[in-house]
């Protein structure tokens, strides 16, 4: 069958078929949280219940999906994804041109990772402000009296200081450096620490095996 339904400027079209134990489903969706389209199927019957498939996705805002302010994005894509209602648990990869969210944004992403209500973790490679990077993540989100809180560790290349987010206070150096990293945060609170292969900084260069850490 079909299901259309317009309101608010926006629009949600499923022809679906199949039974609750396993109904086949092609969806459109138009919103102010951005678009997604594609096959999914639903397992509403007895036993567990779960949704999945895959969505191409365009500018979507994670923020009013999940009803969590900090989950603000924009993201365009593919998404493949199993999604178990009883635990709001949500095992997925991603690949796309652009994704913006937690103040960063990321070219050519690849993700693949697992979400819960309390708790974000995986691993993903991109590239951002000039350098490519991966990172293995894991994001605690915000509580009574616990600001959001999270941890990247992963490598980089082609890093340049002048080049990343006004926001993380980094000193404006002109820098060519590569190798791996650690990123944590809490609140406004971060610090963070680089082990470089050989690299330039204000055009002095660093033997491979230097340290550097720096902290909010």
């Amino acid at each position: 069958g079909r299901a259309p339904y317009g309101a608010g400027g926006g629009s949600v079209d499923v022809r679906a078929r199949g039974t609750l134990d396993a109904l086949s489903m092609n969806v459109h969706v138009v919103s102010s949280a951005g678009t997604a389209r594609g096959p999914l199927v639903g397992h509403f019957g007895a036993g567990a219940k779960s949704l999945e498939g895959r969505l191409d996705v365009s500018s979507v805002d994670m923020a009013p999906i999940l009803n969590r302010a900090e989950w603000k994005t924009r993201a365009t894509g593919q998404a493949d994804f199993r999604w178990t209602f009883s635990s709001a648990r949500i095992n997925f990869t991603f690949a796309g041109p652009q994704v913006e969210g937690f103040g960063y944004q990321v070219a050519g992403v690849r993700a693949q990772g697992v979400y819960d209500p309390a708790l974000l973790r995986f691993d993903a490679s991109g590239t951002a402000y000039g350098a490519t990077a991966t990172t293995r993540a894991t994001f605690r989100f915000a509580a009574a009296g616990r600001p959001l809180a999270y941890t990247l560790a992963g490598t980089f290349q082609g890093l340049d200081m002048r080049g990343l987010p006004e926001r993380l206070s980094m000193p404006r150096l002109e820098t060519q450096a590569a190798r791996q990293y650690e990123f944590e945060a809490s609140g406004p609170d971060w610090r963070g620490t680089g082990a470089l292969s050989e690299s330039a900084v204000e055009g002095a260069w660093l033997g491979a095996g230097t340290v550097l850490g720096m902290q909010s």
